[in-house]
């Protein structure tokens, strides 16, 4: 569940230049393997979240600047991986979903230790779709 308050509606909507929501990381409290469709497992599970999160900044920029990624790295676990800043990353993805190509400078504020099974990305990635919905 991303944490997104009601007074932090979309910057598209109010008029507002930033606001920040929390991308909480998840576990699963339950994970049952139930059938394969198309090479993909069908699962029923329990989520939870948990008391780390990351913290996405949304700036909005000029329109016609492509949108941009920067990002801040805090887990210690995580510093040697590389975390993409381009299409490849989970955040660029969401907008691209969205069609929304340019506009925004987000800043990720990484907390969640990558490649943990936390559900860091997929959180950074739902941060966005409620943010710019």
């Amino acid at each position: 569940m991303v944490m997104l308050s009601i007074k932090d509606a979309a910057l598209k909507d109010t008029g507002m230049k930033t606001f920040t929501i929390e991308a909480p990381a998840k576990i699963n409290r339950y994970l049952k393997i139930v059938g394969v469709k198309d090479d993909k497992h069908l699962i029923e599970t329990n989520f939870q979240s948990v008391s780390i999160y990351d913290k996405l900044s949304f700036e909005k920029i000029e329109s016609g600047f492509e949108n941009e990624l920067v990002i801040k790295n805090n887990s210690e676990i995580s510093q040697q991986i590389k975390i993409p800043t381009d299409s490849d990353n989970l955040v660029f993805k969401a907008f691209n979903f969205l069609n929304i190509k340019s506009g925004y400078r987000v800043y990720l504020e990484k907390n969640i230790p990558i490649s943990a099974g936390l559900a860091g990305g997929s959180a950074d990635a739902a941060g966005v779709l409620l943010a710019m919905e």
